[in-house]
């Protein structure tokens, strides 16, 4: 951390200060002025309880363990410390269904509430006796936890623990009762209700829950959407005349009643994209736009060629949208891979958003389905790959409009000579993976131990390359930085944990280097520029997005793997089974290169 930003800290009032950055989900930020902190006040025991949350947030989940553990043993009393361990032996049984660690959690949770009666340890404690089998426990516990809610305030948490206490009790009728009183109270916080929902998932594996409780607390319905412009001046034979918007809008606005959707993905073009937009906001839904590129360029290419009306509508619906989102914040540079690129992420944000919610998104899309057109991308690749093919809803275009079936022109697009660019020969713009990844403790290596750090780790990542396939596009060392580009993210992940599991399991005291040697790793995926390097004679990329990349980097926790929204959106589609992905935050990157949502990518069962 800079002086500077030491300054910062004491100058912002210290744990008043982290535990804002912890609320607004900037956790690295939160990590790093911790690190700090503690180096200064080593005896804090709010700062030590904010380190190991912020650990368990960003996804070191045994990092937080062993921290906590140590605060534990000095302050068995103190019932935050005891909530926070609870809570990690709790999410490790989740992750890994270890019982031990089940165990321990009640374990923790019971003895917290024994000390102070607070009903928050004492309904995990109960609901943790009947995960390890102490039914009897259970029942006993959950009384206690009515007696300790009588003097409370009547807040959402306060009723859904009486419901959850009186449900392992099986008084239904009381549980049904209190469960609606914190419905009423949720409003459209849908974190938590979907808490709730959880747990209740939870409690019945291990005993009968009745449907209706589950879906009272079943999260609201979740939409990848894609659907077709207006049809362009030019267009010959119609396919999305503007004489059906206002119908199809109709149509948009009845799948969503029937879907009971609050969470919406879209890109926002002419046509159907923008009335899906509208129709969410009208039902007061939450509403995420994707945009591909440069939000200027876009309208050039998606929006301006229907008039000026759709042009005032697209303004209109990014003020109003929950977040707007870009693929890259640069241009267009004729790269129609964006287009699609854009789509696969609405696909993956809806999905990261469903399974945190433990759901399965719909897609909802506009086409015609009785055209003869070949099929180049747009809607109908996005339909082809939407990898849940039970959960899709497809509005026909050609219920509206009568005529032959439509035929595809030679449109003119906003390309080169619109848009004013012009790429060298030799050089292309392509949508890579991209890792930066640097070895932590290399600065700190003696001059004795340069040498083996150049012969024996860079021998034992030449020796993993040469087994690993399919091997990188690029692959470059300097120092301790590692830096790689793949062509998919599947490849990429396997990679990434690749480097990482060579680095965490050598034994580096046996090859004369410090034995807590470790590595960071960062992911992204964006638009690159490729080609020959003349001066390496080998093939290169730069750009923004590499840039990005690096500037994630510095602010990862050793260790772990983390990844940017784009490049998360882009593995979930790929490879939705084989990897857990945690979102941690928004990190503020250096050097003035904005924000990045950020996830922990870790594989499933894993503990980090």
């Amino acid at each position: 951390m800079s002086v500077s930003d030491q300054n910062g800290y004491e100058e912002a009032g210290s744990i008043a200060a982290v535990e804002v950055l912890i609320k607004k989900g900037r956790l690295c930020e939160a990590h790093d002025l911790l690190q700090n902190a503690i180096e200064s006040d080593p005896g804090n025991l709010k700062l030590a309880q904010l380190y190991g949350l912020s650990l368990a947030r960003l996804g070191a989940t045994d990092k937080a363990r062993i921290c906590l553990e140590g605060l534990y043993i000095k302050n068995e009393r103190d019932s935050e410390t005891a909530g926070l361990l609870g809570r990690v032996y709790k999410d490790i049984w989740k992750k890994t269904r270890t019982l031990e660690y089940a165990h321990r959690s009640r374990d923790i949770y019971l003895k917290n509430f024994q000390i102070t009666g607070d009903y928050y340890p004492g309904i995990n404690a109960a609901t943790m006796s009947l995960i390890v089998g102490e039914s009897t426990e259970a029942l006993r516990i959950a009384e206690e936890v009515i007696k300790a809610c009588e003097t409370c305030e009547k807040d959402y948490w306060c009723l859904s623990t009486l419901g959850e206490a009186n449900l392992l009790l099986g008084r239904v009728d009381e549980a049904v009762r209190h469960y609606a009183q914190a419905l009423h109270m949720s409003g459209e916080f849908y974190g938590d209700v979907n808490s709730t929902y959880q747990q209740l998932r939870m409690i019945a594996r291990h005993m009968d829950v009745p449907k209706e409780f589950l879906e009272k607390f079943a999260p609201p319905g979740i939409v990848a959407f894609s659907g077709n412009m207006m049809d362009h001046p030019e267009r010959v034979e119609p396919r999305f005349p503007e004489s059906i918007a206002d119908h199809v809008k109709q149509k948009i606005a009845e799948a969503l009643s029937e879907l009971q959707v609050g969470v919406g993905y879209s890109s926002a073009a002419c046509g159907a994209d923008i009335l899906f937009i509208e129709a969410m906001q009208e039902r007061g839904s939450e509403v995420t736009i994707v945009l591909p590129f440069q939000k200027e360029q876009f309208i050039q290419t998606s929006i301006r060629f229907a008039g000026e009306q759709w042009e005032k509508r697209f303004h209109n619906a990014l003020e109003k949208a929950t977040s707007v989102k870009f693929v890259t914040e640069e241009g267009y540079f004729g790269n129609d891979d964006l287009f699609s690129f854009a789509g696969s992420i609405i696909q993956g944000l809806s999905t990261l958003r469903a399974k945190s919610m433990l759901t399965t998104p719909h897609l909802l899309a506009v086409t015609d389905l009785c055209q003869e057109e070949q099929k180049r991308g747009g809607t109908d690749e996005f339909i082809a790959h939407w990898p849940f093919p039970d959960m899709k809803r497809i509005i026909d275009l050609s219920q509206f409009h009568r005529g032959k079936p439509t035929v595809a022109l030679n449109i003119p697009k906003a390309g080169d000579e619109v848009l004013g660019y012009e790429i060298p020969y030799g050089i292309e713009r392509n949508l890579r993976c991209i890792l930066f990844a640097d070895v932590k403790g290399f600065s700190r290596l003696e001059e004795g131990q340069t040498p083996y750090f150049m012969y024996e780790f860079l021998q034992i990542l030449a020796k993993k390359m040469k087994g690993f396939y399919p091997k990188p596009e690029v692959l470059n060392t300097w120092g301790d930085a590692i830096f790689a580009i793949y062509g998919n993210a599947r490849d990429m992940a396997r990679f990434a944990f690749t480097l990482r599991n060579m680095v965490l399991k050598t034994d580096w005291k046996a090859k004369h280097l410090p034995p807590e040697m470790n590595i960071r790793i960062a992911l992204h995926t964006g638009p690159v520029f490729q080609g020959m390097d003349p001066v390496l004679g080998r093939p290169n990329s730069y750009g923004a997005h590499i840039n990005r990349a690096a500037r994630i980097e510095p602010v990862t926790i050793p260790g772990c793997i983390y990844a940017s929204e784009q490049f998360a959106a882009n593995l979930i589609v790929e490879s939705s089974e084989e990897y857990a992905l945690e979102y941690v935050g928004v990190l503020v990157l250096p050097k003035d290169f904005g924000h990045q949502e950020t996830y922990h990518i870790r594989k499933k069962n894993e503990v980090q």
